[in-house]
């Protein structure tokens, strides 16, 4: 199928139930679309409703996208004496814009049953990648709940595992802000206590458009996409506002003002259990000066605490902070397959090269189920 929009709300949220990225979410990133990208989805139907469900996107992709230090030198290096050389088509479950691939099963079949549906869309995957002529095959940030479900599954058909960015999480187990603080340690609950203090300097806003403040808040993006090590696509304003427009109350857009001047946005996503941190953008030098992320990371605190929500899931990267504010990490992962033999074994080969480090310390439990 080429859009969520051929698939039946009822039988999808069968599949899916309590993700934070619902429907509604997948809907509005197609309506809005990303430059390189085509978006689809392989289901199984029994009768006239779906029983399993994933998405898949369509681009090219970089061999050096996730490698870092010296492979990252070499590669780029090779990118110039062979144009194009490191670019692949890519067919990959999954999606550029959801914190996890998710397999979605309809919540009354047996693990067993939803490992049988596992192996026909895999099977299914690989005969339309052979048909288009597309040469690898990925799966974008499997969650290590769902790698130690299919894991075997997916390694009998071939796929090799890579360790990703890992999705950073706090438990929403206190009653308040004081709470909160009284957990950490004596040293980062004194520096946030001392960076709060420019709290009042700062005037944050609820959007309920964002028409009026886009052209700000996409250079603010382009400005924080820019001081990333991470860039895989590039989103456009329809995103942000079909976002916002699409979902309603459900998307979250915290804008920050210094005075009359905007210096950051904050995207989220909420249901009745979760507030997902999608995006944050900032102007850099006023937004350091004024610890905007920290102040940013206490509104979103309060946001949760107030519709009394039981997870933050704030992403991946600022791990070194994160982990200080009491996080704990997720452990994702990147699979992938070359149709062709000698290609895919030197990739199994040189897979230990591309992963990602681990971040500063051991992945906690499977806890996030943002999709």
């Amino acid at each position: 199928m080429h859009s969520i929009a051929e698939l039946d709300r009822a039988s999808w949220e069968r599949c899916y139930a309590g993700c934070v990225e619902g429907y509604d979410y997948y809907r509005a990133v197609e309506r809005a679309g990303i430059d390189g990208f085509n978006f689809g989805w392989f289901v199984v139907e029994q009768g006239r409703s779906i029983v399993a469900a994933v998405p898949v996107f369509f681009t090219e992709y970089d061999l050096a996208t996730t490698a870092q230090g010296t492979v990252a030198a070499v590669l780029g290096a090779l990118r110039r004496w062979v144009p194009g050389g490191l670019r692949l088509r890519l067919s990959c479950l999954g999606s550029p814009e959801t914190e996890t691939c998710s397999f979605g099963f309809d919540k009354d079949l047996s693990a067993e049953q939803c490992g049988a549906l596992l192996d026909v869309m895999l099977d299914t995957w690989f005969e339309h990648a052979t048909k288009r002529g597309i040469s690898l095959l990925g799966m974008k940030d499997v969650s290590q709940a769902d790698y130690e479900r299919y894991g075997s599954v997916l390694r009998r058909h071939g796929y090799t595992p890579v360790a990703s960015l890992p999705m950073a999480y706090l438990d929403i187990d206190f009653h308040s802000v004081d709470e909160y603080l009284s957990r950490l340690s004596p040293a980062t609950r004194k520096d946030m206590r001392r960076k709060l203090r420019r709290r009042s300097e700062v005037r944050v806003e609820f959007a309920d458009c964002l028409d009026h403040v886009i052209d700000e808040l996409m250079e603010m993006y382009s400005e924080t996409r820019a001081r990333s090590d991470w860039q895989f696509e590039t989103l456009s304003g329809d995103y942000f506002r079909n976002l916002k427009a699409s979902l309603g109350d459900a998307a979250l857009v915290a804008l920050y003002y210094s005075g009359r001047q905007l210096i950051a946005a904050n995207l989220m996503l909420a249901d009745g259990n979760t507030l997902l941190d999608k995006f944050f953008v900032m102007r850099s030098d006023p937004g350091r000066d004024l610890n905007l992320y920290f102040i940013s990371w206490f509104t979103n605190i309060d946001v949760c605490l107030r519709r009394k929500l039981s997870l933050y899931l704030s992403g991946q990267a600022a791990y070194e902070a994160k982990l200080r504010l009491g996080c704990k990490l997720q452990r994702n992962w990147l699979f992938f397959r070359h149709r062709n033999i000698a290609i895919n074994g030197l990739l199994r080969l040189i897979a230990p090269l591309l992963a990602v480090e681990s971040p500063l310390e051991r992945p906690g439990p499977a806890r996030p189920t943002a999709t």
